[in-house]
């Protein structure tokens, strides 16, 4: 059939009808490679995949080479051969879209009760497809090309004049596209709770997907039967060669599109929540390379099928392929920068100047930390959500007491810290509307955890975003607790300096003004004592011996360090030799084993032990000096060294040992050397302080 007898409908048909039969069977290819390739594990669904694209592929390419040799002036193709081998994926290609639901819905699970019932069809469309393929192999159950053509099924195998194949096929055809509606509609819970949100959001586009494939089934078997009655009512030779008239064209264009339509769908959900991939979280640059891959696809199938109906000379043809080719690329690049631009912007705030050093100095220059304005612009330039929050754990909790929320202006939520060790899908109405938690690290376990809410749009959070907020949020609260440890060291620095300079004044002031006189007077008076005043003077003396033996007893005595010596050992000398006559009794649980570690662990230790031991000392009695006070230091070393100081005095709601800076200042610096300190009511009264390292 030439061109020019061609009515220009009849041609555009053409031209649509390859193209998109080509565009099928490339973006088919790119689909099943790219998801087997991108794959975590090589499990059986994966394999399932590979092989359904490759034969839906094969399927769309010997459409194609029956098209062109019909409808281009192209010749030298064996229609004959590509019809045959058409037929492998057409019966294999069904069978291969049921098992591959049934593995997305876990029928392959131990707890697949709403599934169970698949075993019965999946049996019988298995021994379907083996009988189908040994008749088409072995048995001529498919009329040739040829005879289609001319409806002449005489040399076929047949049942009452009807092909076998055209009999059992339509009805198989439609039971494999048909059930899997009911296994993606009945899903067995997924292992990981997780992924369980990114296969609800695919699963419409997989119903979708098979409603198109069943309507396509229900069209063809129609069909089939259409061709069976007219080859029972038409006489032998009396139809030419060339079947593809336009309402053909116009038919199996319908049919190919609607295809194409159920792969848009199918790649849709694939690359947009990856329910194949093993990810449980979809990848954003999965879905981008996917729309590159379908806009490529449809050039190239385009500009082929171009070729082909209207003849172009091959050298022709090859430079513009090769301007395609080389134009997609240019293009592909252009997007590299701009995506790479984009990144460097949103990574901007965390790689600049942060001004820490001017916080430093002079932390109450600006209430907002830089830490607050790094989380603002990850959640809204990088994150797209709509609230977060960051939580530290309980180690950090006495450095950071309010958590960073985003926006500022929201209230902290109060709920319990998520447990566990990965990212955990939260239920909104139990979690104060947060729909993520993720677990923040350090090299010294969990430092806190991430709340995100629900993503600007109801879309869904990529892996990459994840990942993001996950490192972004553990560098984020470590810089928090710097800056906090950093601001409150300072403070409590200046505050100690304060205190000091008012010390020294007190001292100097009661040496001057109190002390020295007296003495003056003392030293004038025994110069011209009678034996009667000896008392006064003696009187006199003793109250400025006291007055200056409390002035020293105020100042705290740290012990030399013994990094070779027993820690322990020299804990338990200072404290009893110190505060041994403030308690009734000390009491001792310590290891037998020496515990020897450096000095500079030593002294910041042994500091943070006398603040807790001299806060009890000082408050545990209130009000009542003459009240029975006793202390137990417990000391256990298993994974770390825990030391434990409990006391039976008034308790941690009635004394006011919590308003100094001093257990804040060793609760620092035991977070400086990846320590912790905190203070709770104890369970026999009084107070207990845990110190950790």
């Amino acid at each position: 059939m030439g061109l020019c007898l061609m009515e220009p409908l009849i041609i555009f048909g053409a031209w649509a009808l390859i193209s998109l039969s080509l565009f099928n069977g490339l973006v088919l290819l790119w689909l099943g490679l790219t998801m087997f390739l991108a794959a975590e594990e090589r499990q059986f669904g994966l394999w399932l995949i590979l092989l359904g694209m490759v034969m839906a592929g094969l399927f769309f390419l010997s459409h194609t080479a029956i098209l062109t040799d019909q409808l281009t002036p192209v010749a030298g193709i064996s229609v004959n051969g590509w019809w045959n081998i058409g037929w492998l994926p057409v019966i294999v290609a069904p069978l291969l879209w049921y098992m591959l639901m049934l593995w997305y819905a876990g029928f392959w699970e131990k707890d697949n009760h709403a599934l169970r019932w698949h075993r019965y069809p999946l049996t019988i469309l298995v021994a379907t497809t083996a009988l189908l393929l040994g008749l088409h192999i072995f048995a001529h159950a498919v009329p040739s090309f040829d005879q289609i053509a001319v409806l002449d099924f005489s040399q076929t195998l047949r049942v009452s004049g009807i092909p076998v194949m055209l009999i059992l096929f339509p009805p198989y055809m439609i039971v494999c596209v048909l059930l899997p509606i009911h296994a993606i509609q009945h899903p067995t819970p997924p292992r990981y709770e997780i992924s369980s949100m990114a296969r609800r959001r695919a699963r419409p586009w997989l119903i979708r997907t098979s409603a198109l494939l069943l309507v396509v089934s229900v069209i063809v078997a129609g069909f089939i039967g259409y061709v069976i009655l007219e080859a029972q009512n038409a006489q032998h030779g009396s139809f030419g060669y060339a079947i593809f008239t336009l309402p053909l064209i116009a038919f199996d264009l319908g049919i190919t599109s609607m295809i194409a339509a159920a792969i848009i769908s199918l790649g849709q959900a694939v690359t947009a929540y990856e329910i194949f991939t093993g990810k449980t979280l979809p990848r954003r640059g999965f879905a981008r390379q996917w729309y590159v891959a379908t806009g490529i696809a449809a050039v190239v199938s385009t500009f082929i099928g171009y070729n082909l109906i209207f003849y172009t000379h091959f050298i022709y043809a090859l430079f513009i392929l090769a301007g395609i080719v080389m134009i997609v690329y240019a293009l592909l690049s252009w997007r590299t920068f701009i995506y790479r631009d984009q990144i460097i912007a949103n990574l901007h705030p965390f790689v600049g100047g942060q001004s820490l050093i001017q916080n430093m100095i002079d932390p109450e220059q600006d209430t907002l930390l830089p830490v607050q304005r790094l989380f603002e612009s990850m959640c809204e330039q990088i994150l797209g959500v709509t609230r977060a929050q960051i939580i530290p754990d309980k180690a950090l909790s006495l450095l950071i007491s309010t958590p960073l929320v985003y926006p500022i202006e929201t209230e902290p939520s109060n709920m319990t810290v998520p447990d566990g060790n990965t990212i955990q899908q939260l239920n909104p109405q139990y979690h104060a509307g947060f729909h993520w938690a993720i677990p923040l690290w350090s090299v010294r376990g969990r430092i806190g955890v991430m709340l995100l809410g629900e993503k600007t749009g109801g879309g869904l959070y990529t892996e990459e975003e994840m990942q993001v907020a996950q490192t972004a949020g553990e560098r984020l609260i470590d810089m928090f607790a710097g800056e906090v440890m950093v601001q409150q060291l300072v403070r409590l620095q200046r505050k100690r300096v304060t205190e000091q300079r008012v010390m020294d004044f007190q001292t100097r002031r009661t040496l001057h003004d109190r002390s020295l006189p007296a003495l003056h007077e003392a030293i004038l008076a025994l110069s011209t004592a009678q034996d009667q005043t000896v008392h006064e003077i003696v009187s006199t003396l003793s109250g400025i011996h006291k007055e200056i033996s409390n002035l020293i007893h105020t100042t705290p005595i740290f012990p030399a360090a013994e990094p070779a010596g027993d820690f322990i050992s020299v804990l338990r000398g200072s404290i009893q030799n110190e505060f041994g006559g403030e308690f009734e009794y000390i009491h001792w649980q310590v290891p037998e084993k020496p515990v020897v570690i450096d000095s500079l662990t030593a002294d910041i230790l042994y500091g943070a032990v006398r603040e807790a031991v001299r806060n009890a000392a000082v408050h545990g009695r209130g009000d009542n000096p003459k009240r029975a006070l006793s202390l137990w230091v417990d000391v256990v070393i298993e994974d770390m060294l825990k030391i434990t100081i409990r006391d039976n005095g008034i308790g941690l709601a009635n004394d006011r040992r919590g308003s100094s800076g001093g257990l804040v200042l060793h609760g620092t610096l035991m977070a400086l050397i990846g320590g912790s300190l905190s203070t709770e009511a104890a369970e026999q009264g009084g107070t207990s302080v845990h110190i950790a390292k």
